[in-house]
């Protein structure tokens, strides 16, 4: 509660910083995205505990039964998230499940592999602050603000240069040993892949928590033909922390973006396997088909 009550501190900071704009622009390349002081004082005070885990298995059902009859969904791997609920268990630890992220639909493909009746749920998913959706249109409305958190989606605070301050609400639902599901990527890519955000790497990090990679393909963003779309989610075997970095590492920007570099290419083996996704110069780029 003290770290949610710390919103309006930042939003006053930011607020005095007086940037000279906010929003999603792309400087040199890469997309950069500040939130305003503004939206983070709408921001939640309190993280909802019961209404995710209710919502998402009541919903569960018809979307499961969508997927699988119009997306031809079909799940790989599910005994990894047992050995990963059994681990977190263990360690008494939280789970962050990593994916990549090229359609609307990811979210619903990810949380509809986990059985509705496993502990894993709620999967409390990680998403911008509500100015960030603007160029959605009129859905904009729809994304980011109450109807968002009460299925257990929250924002990370965004242009701040600071992970403990940037991802409050993250960081304490891992602390609890729930589960975290982020697409490091940032976005919806319209052509090169972005490099993956250190976020990620800075939860692993202070919260020991095991990460799920989970590779999702076959959405229409990757498949121009509609006959293809065999929606398909690999979720691949759990990594423990002691994987992606020494106790003596500390969760400095370089090094969390390092331990994301490490988990986005175990999500993005398959993709290179099956040639989903090339890579050239260090690059990656999806392959419609």
């Amino acid at each position: 509660m003290q770290d949610m009550l710390r919103l309006r501190e930042i939003a006053n900071r930011v607020k005095k910083e007086a940037k000279d704009w906010y929003g999603e622009r792309v400087i040199d390349g890469k997309r950069i995205f500040r939130t305003s002081p503004e939206t983070i004082r709408r921001l939640p005070k309190r993280i909802h505990r019961l209404l995710p885990g209710l919502l998402q298995r009541i919903f569960w059902f018809p979307a499961h039964l969508i997927l699988l009859c119009f997306g031809k969904k079909r799940s790989v791997g599910l005994e990894n998230l047992r050995l990963a609920q059994k681990l977190s268990r263990k360690r008494s630890v939280g789970v962050i499940i990593v994916s990549n992220h090229s359609n609307e639909l990811d979210p619903f493909l990810m949380v509809s592999t986990i059985l509705p009746w496993s502990r894993l749920l709620p999967v409390y998913l990680l998403s911008r602050t509500k100015d960030l959706y603007d160029h959605y249109g009129p859905m904009r409305h729809l994304f980011g603000g109450r109807l968002f958190w009460i299925f257990g989606t929250y924002p990370a605070i965004f242009g701040l240069s600071n992970y403990k301050e940037a991802l409050p609400y993250h960081t304490k639902i891992l602390e609890e040993g729930r589960t975290v599901a982020i697409f490091p990527e940032g976005g919806i890519p319209d052509d090169a892949i972005p490099e993956a955000r250190g976020g990620v790497g800075y939860l692993v990090m202070t919260t020991r928590a095991i990460v799920v990679p989970m590779t999702i393909t076959g959405t229409p963003r990757q498949s121009e033909n509609r006959q293809n779309q065999n929606m398909r989610v690999c979720v691949g075997k759990p990594i423990i922390p002691e994987e992606l970095f020494n106790d003596n590492d500390q969760p400095i920007p370089e090094t969390c973006k390092r331990i994301a570099r490490l988990i986005m290419d175990k999500v993005y083996q398959p993709l290179l396997q099956s040639g989903s996704v090339v890579e050239e110069n260090g690059v990656r780029r999806y392959v419609s088909i």
